[in-house]
């Protein structure tokens, strides 16, 4: 073999080896002298131009650039592509020249894309140009139908209602619809190449990882449907969202398309339809219980105005030198008459009328009315009820029987929840709410309210149960939101109930 580095010195051998080089590759190249007069070719460059071989495309070329018809697709280009070689010659190298190109003759049409510029010697003195061109037709066409594609299944995703996004089976973010965008506050730039689990609360992400990370790798394909799970929005709001998405292979791996749907808005609505059909369930049963207490009412009336009336005849019939106790028991019985026929009567006028007479009163004065009206209860379920004084004018405009029979209730509701109890007690005491209000309180030892938080009003107008006295709680709210108060049950932390309820303090 002989020796590369005689070989090389060789000019003939160097310069028939590069014709040899350049005869074999696959674009084509046009070499131009320093006049831009085309003196060689390979051929490539004749099958570019859509001649059969070098000769007739060199004999095509004495004719300028042969019947080639050349538009420009570039911005800046020139339509007759010569220009860049004079470019060329003058220093200026120009890559990625795209033109429509045209056979005059024969009608056959084209893409090529041109990269010209110049020849230059050992000294960097320009001694010519080239032109090297690539048929670009198939590779286009390819580009433009994955543009349709591009575009179609982008309107596919902006047409579905639904936040949609793409990720792939690392969960790796790859498209996202204009929904998705403005549910969670990201532009597709920033999503797009990130992890899809950004969107999603750090619960959610555990839940996802759990059910759906082992169908990474398997052939499965198909719609699943996730259910509501709560997603993180860009600025770090969360929401409720029903989701679902599909997965397909393909293959180089599968792809997943991710479905949600905010349904914040739908579970407050339901939310809202919820407590309004309580709100009707619980007018159903407060205007039950006005229909029967009304019936009551007037059923109890005749007989308590009987009661009233002979114990007053007996007590008048009375031969002197009767037993004081007997006479009191006799006056006892004709006052609580009295009072019943009272209660009777402004129940009954509330139930039907709403109306309430209030006059000024004491609220402690109500208080000791009402312990000693529920003495005899407690002391049958030897229950400990007691009140704490309180220190100040406790003035309030009210129905006195009313409030009495209120407080009452909750005394007698909280003796049936301690009885049985170790060391079961009762305790009622009058507060400063603030500058406005009084507050009365209930407090035992009893399990506690069955319903958590303050303001626990679902507690106020259930079900009552079998140990609920007098008014119930429905019309003990119903009475103290009438005066202008609130009503709530606490839990006591240490074990227990608070039965609270709130009357506005009496103007000077």
């Amino acid at each position: 073999m002989d020796d590369p580095v005689t070989l090389g010195d060789d000019k003939v051998m160097r310069h028939r080896l590069m014709e040899e080089a350049i005869e074999h590759v696959d674009e084509a190249l046009m070499v131009f002298d320093v006049h831009g007069v085309a003196v060689d070719c390979n051929s490539a460059c004749a099958r570019f131009n859509r001649f059969p071989n070098k000769t007739e495309w060199k004999l095509a070329l004495q004719e300028g650039w042969g019947p080639i018809e050349r538009v420009a697709l570039g911005k800046g280009l020139p339509n007759d592509s010569y220009e860049l070689v004079k470019r060329a010659l003058a220093g200026e190298t120009t890559r990625g020249a795209d033109y429509r190109m045209r056979r005059i003759d024969t009608g056959e049409q084209w893409l090529g894309r041109y990269t010209i510029g110049p020849v230059r010697d050992g000294e960097g003195t320009i001694i010519g140009a080239f032109a090297v061109g690539r048929d670009v037709t198939a590779e286009q066409a390819l580009i433009d139908r994955l543009t349709v594609n591009m575009r179609y299944h982008t309107s596919i995703l902006e047409s579905v209602p639904f936040a949609t996004t793409l990720v792939d089976d690392d969960w790796i973010v790859t498209a996202v619809s204009r929904k998705t965008e403005v549910l969670f506050g990201w532009n597709a730039q920033d999503l797009i190449g990130q992890s899809g689990l950004i969107l999603l609360t750090e619960l959610s992400r555990v839940l996802i990882k759990q059910r759906y990370d082992h169908l990474r790798g398997t052939p499965f394909e198909g719609t699943i449907e996730v259910g509501a799970l709560e997603f993180l929005r860009k600025d770090g709001s969360t929401f409720t969202g029903r989701t679902r998405f599909s997965r397909f292979r393909y293959s180089g791996g599968a792809t997943y398309t991710i479905y949600v749907e905010d349904i914040t808005e739908h579970l407050a609505a339901q939310a809202t339809m919820e407590r309004l059909q309580a709100q009707v369930t619980h007018l159903s049963r407060v205007n039950a219980m006005e229909t029967m207490a009304s019936t009551l009412a007037h059923e109890l009336n005749q007989p308590l105005a009987a009661i009233l009336l002979n114990s007053q005849t007996a007590r008048a019939l009375l031969p002197s030198g009767t037993r004081d106790d007997v006479i009191a028991s006799l006056d006892e019985v004709a006052l609580l008459a009295s009072r019943a026929g009272d209660i009777i009567r402004k129940m009954r006028s509330f139930i039907r009328h709403g109306e309430i007479e209030k006059v000024p009163a004491r609220l402690d004065a109500i208080v000791m009315e009402a312990l000693a009206l529920s003495e005899p209860h407690a002391r049958e379920h030897e229950v400990f009820v007691e009140a704490a004084p309180y220190e100040g004018e406790a003035r309030v405009l009210v129905d006195p029987i009313q409030i009495a029979q209120v407080l009452v209730n909750l005394i007698s509701n909280a003796v049936h929840a301690v009885s049985g109890r170790n060391s079961p007690y009762v305790d009622v005491c009058i507060k400063d709410h603030d500058d406005h209000f009084l507050r009365a309180v209930v407090t035992d030892n009893g399990p506690g309210p069955h319903v958590d938080g303050r303001h626990a009003l679902a507690g106020f107008g259930g079900k009552p149960s079998a140990s609920d006295q007098g008014l119930g709680l429905s019309i003990c709210r119903t009475i103290i939101e009438s005066h202008g108060g609130q009503v709530w049950l606490d839990h006591v932390p240490s074990g227990g109930c608070l039965a609270c309820f709130t009357l506005p303090k009496m103007k000077a």
